[in-house]
């Protein structure tokens, strides 16, 4: 199996008895927010550069949790329910909805605004990663996987996959032993 990662940089290597790994930073990753989500980003526009309106209304509010957003853009693009410290490059960007019948209450409603705009941040930061597993053996590419959001989870599924490979190898090993 051959692998092409969009990266030369290695974040750590680990190595069990039979496989080792390699967290690599993932260049090209999957934007998370191409995929559905709890809470819908309605923004004007992320791009400073030009004077961007919003075609889609917003709704009026009623049956809707609504939070603002807001962008700080300097040297990278962080984004927040809070305002940013900074009124050059920073401001109101747009808002998070969310129908109301999807959560039992305001409370978990924004814990998970709070974690999808933690997840966007990553990828907005770069922070993305992936994993390739190498038979320590013989070299060979066992498994990859990427579009991790944040190196632990890159580095817990890792883990999970050789620990898998192991199990499966030490069951193989035993059954030929057996015959």
């Amino acid at each position: 199996m051959s692998v092409t990662c969009c990266s030369t940089q290695i974040r750590m290597k680990r190595m069990t008895n039979r496989y080792r790994f390699k967290i690599v930073r993932d260049d090209e990753p999957a934007n998370p927010r191409s995929v559905k989500h709890a809470w819908t980003f309605v923004t004007t526009c992320l791009d400073t550069e030009k004077n961007c309106k919003r075609d889609d209304p917003l709704p009026d509010g009623k049956g809707m949790f609504m939070e603002p957003l807001y962008l700080y853009r300097h040297s990278g693009d962080v984004i927040s329910r809070k305002p940013f410290n900074d009124p050059w490059d920073s401001g109101l960007v747009g808002y998070a909805i969310c129908p109301m019948t999807r959560f039992p209450d305001a409370e978990s409603a924004t814990q998970e605004l709070d974690s999808e705009i933690e997840v966007y941040n990553q990828y907005l930061s770069g922070d993305t990663w992936g994993y390739v597993i190498e038979d320590a053996i013989t070299d060979d590419v066992v498994d990859s996987c990427w579009s991790f959001y944040g190196e632990d989870a890159a580095v817990e599924e890792a883990e999970a996959a050789v620990e898998l490979l192991e199990n499966e190898f030490n069951k193989t090993m035993n059954s030929n032993h057996e015959e």
